[in-house]
């Protein structure tokens, strides 16, 4: 059983997002007591798709609710070299998806994705 899963942009920004269609499930996975461990380029990606949707106030109010969530934990260790293999293995994937993958691959833990093409690249 895992300890610990890898946060994507697409889980993320569910969690942020009342109005996602995939809200609800991302809050009720967000409460499991695993450790979220979220790259610091899926949150830069996060909260440009935050501000760019809902502006500046709403992405700062994104970022601060982090703290309310259990087990949170920013990623800063990927090897970039990880990363850009994956995004010349995956040409579907953005580069910061790339960063995720990554890290599951590395950790060996779950990515919580709503990505199904993200998620195959596991």
């Amino acid at each position: 059983m895992a300890i610990a899963r890898v946060a994507d942009t697409s889980w993320l920004y569910a969690l942020f997002d009342a109005d996602d269609a995939h809200h609800e499930t991302a809050a009720a996975e967000v409460r499991t007591p695993l450790i979220t461990l979220v790259p610091t380029a899926i949150l830069n990606e996060t909260l440009d798709l935050v501000k760019y949707r809902a502006g500046k106030d709403a992405a700062r109010k994104a970022l601060e609710s982090l703290e309310s969530f259990p087990h949170f934990d920013l990623w800063f260790q990927i090897d970039a070299r990880d990363a850009v293999r994956v995004w010349a293995e995956h040409r579907h994937l953005s580069f910061h998806d790339a960063h995720a993958v990554a890290l599951a691959r590395k950790t060996g833990f779950p990515l919580q994705t709503f990505d199904r093409r993200q998620a195959a690249a596991v």
